[in-house]
C-alpha cells in the first residue's frame, strides 16, 4: 500500500467518524431521519435507542472499511438496517423460547392439549420454504449496501418507491433499477438452485 493509499484510507475513515458524530447528535430527536428509517423495524423507543447505539458502535468499529463506493450516509444506513434486523431476530427468538416454555406440557393445565404449531403443515413444503429462505438470505448478503438497503425498504418493508427515494436521497428511477436488479438476481438464484435439485 502506497503512502497515498494510506492517506486516502485515513481520510475516508475520518469522514466516516465525523458523519457518525453528526448522526449521533441528530438521532436524539424523534423526527431524525435515522429514527424514521429504523421505526420500520422497531417501534419501542427503548429498543430503538439500543439499535441506534449498536449501529453507531458497529459503524465506528468498521470505519476503516469504508471504501467510498456510496455516500457515508447510505453506508451507515446499510449497517443500521443490518443491526436492526439482527436485533428484531434476537427478540423474536427470545419470544419463541418463552412461548415454547409456556406451551410445554408441564406448564399447561391438565385439560390442555399440546399441539405443535406446524403439525398440520406438509413436511416437504416446510423444507422447500426453508430452502427458499436460505437462498434469498444468502443472495442478499452478497449485495452492496446500497442495493440491499433499497431492496429491503421497497420489497421487505413495503415502502413506496417515493419514500425509499427520499430516505436514500436518490431518484425514483434509481430505486426501480435497483429493485429490478435484485429481483432478477433472486429469480436466477432460485431457478438455478431448484433446477440443480431436480436433476
Amino acid at each position: 500500500m502506497t503512502t497515498n493509499d494510506i492517506d486516502d484510507a485515513k481520510s475516508r475513515q475520518q469522514q466516516v467518524l465525523t458523519h457518525i458524530v453528526k448522526i449521533a447528535r441528530e438521532s436524539r430527536h424523534d423526527s431524525s431521519k435515522l429514527k424514521r428509517f429504523l421505526r420500520r423495524y422497531e417501534r419501542s423507543p427503548g429498543e430503538l435507542d439500543d439499535i441506534i447505539q449498536d449501529a453507531l458502535l458497529e459503524a465506528t468499529r468498521c470505519s476503516d472499511r469504508y471504501m467510498a463506493r456510496s455516500t457515508v450516509e447510505t453506508w451507515f444506513f446499510g449497517i443500521a438496517a443490518n443491526v436492526a434486523r439482527n436485533h428484531v431476530a434476537r427478540c423474536s427468538r427470545r419470544n419463541s423460547q418463552t412461548e415454547s416454555l409456556d406451551e410445554s406440557p408441564h406448564m399447561m393445565d391438565a385439560d390442555s392439549t399440546y399441539r405443535p404449531k406446524d403439525a398440520g403443515m406438509d413436511v416437504s413444503q416446510r423444507a422447500a420454504y426453508r430452502q427458499l429462505a436460505t437462498i434469498v438470505t444468502e443472495a442478499l448478503t452478497t449485495l452492496s449496501p446500497d442495493l440491499r438497503t433499497t431492496f429491503d425498504l421497497a420489497c421487505l418493508q413495503e415502502e413506496s418507491y417515493r419514500d425509499v427515494a427520499e430516505i436514500q436521497a436518490i431518484p425514483i428511477g434509481t430505486v426501480r433499477s435497483r429493485v429490478n436488479r435484485v429481483r432478477t438476481l433472486l429469480r436466477t438464484k432460485v431457478a438455478q438452485t431448484f433446477a440443480d435439485y431436480a436433476t
